[in-house]
């Protein structure tokens, strides 16, 4: 028994110095290696426009309100329909039923009720929106809103981005080891520092569409370029 006793005990130490002696070996290794970071950038140009557009309507029933907002949202439905936007490219934001209130020496007085519905459109002819915001300007007291350029298919754009994000990474790494009179070796760890992202150079804020009551010029709609843009970490050995 005394003699099993031992021989754990001798393995034991065994192991716990070629433990120490792999870890010393490992923190001399480690002390020869550099961590990177850079990013990459792609720009592109969209190539769909998407959009909201909302009525409000208030009369003195729910059903009257409701009328009143569905008219107008049908007006708006037949002019997107006559430049080709499909069915799966129109959905609904929002349909609110909802009484009004004013507040009158302290007490609330019922004045109507309310309905509001919100559509949001996807427009593959960015070059229509021009048109399609003059066109819909003729339906009076109508909000079209949250107007985003973007582009369909991003995935080879984002690729893209991870490629050069990757040249830049090496381009610092050589030039951090010549700075450090060393010569840069493998890479042994790449990660992707950061979430793709994607940022618009060109948005329209919420706007209210009234009627033209003198003369008009055409709605311009310059859509820009993404900005597709992403980051990695690359750990090299340093000889």
């Amino acid at each position: 028994m005394k003699k099993k006793i031992a021989l754990i005990l001798s393995l034991i130490i065994v192991s716990l110095f070629l433990t120490s002696c792999l870890s010393s070996r490992d923190l001399e290794h480690n002390e020869k290696l550099i961590t990177v970071s850079a990013s990459g950038q792609v720009s592109i140009t969209p190539d769909i426009v998407t959009f909201n557009i909302e009525v409000n309507e208030t009369k003195k029933t729910t059903s009257e309100a409701l009328n009143a907002a569905n008219k107008k949202m049908d007006e708006a439905l037949k002019i997107l329909y006559t430049y080709n936007i499909a069915d799966k490219d129109v959905s609904t934001n929002y349909l609110n039923l909802n009484p009004q209130y004013n507040w009158d020496d302290g007490k609330r007085i019922l004045i109507g009720q309310v309905a509001s519905q919100s559509i949001k459109v996807k427009l593959r002819n960015i070059e229509d929106l021009g048109k399609i915001i003059d066109d819909i300007s003729t339906i009076s007291n109508i909000n079209l809103y949250s107007i985003q350029f973007d582009k369909e298919d991003k995935s080879e754009a984002y690729e893209q981005a991870r490629i050069n994000a990757v040249k830049n990474a090496i381009s610092k790494a050589k030039t951090l080891s010549i700075a450090a009179n060393m010569e840069l070796g493998e890479p042994i760890s790449i990660s992707e520092g950061s979430t793709p992202s994607y940022i618009t150079s060109n948005r329209y804020s919420s706007a209210k569409l009234m009627v033209a009551e003198s003369a008009s010029y055409d709605t311009q709609t310059p859509s820009g370029e993404l900005t597709i843009s992403t980051s990695v970490n690359i750990i090299f050995e340093m000889n």
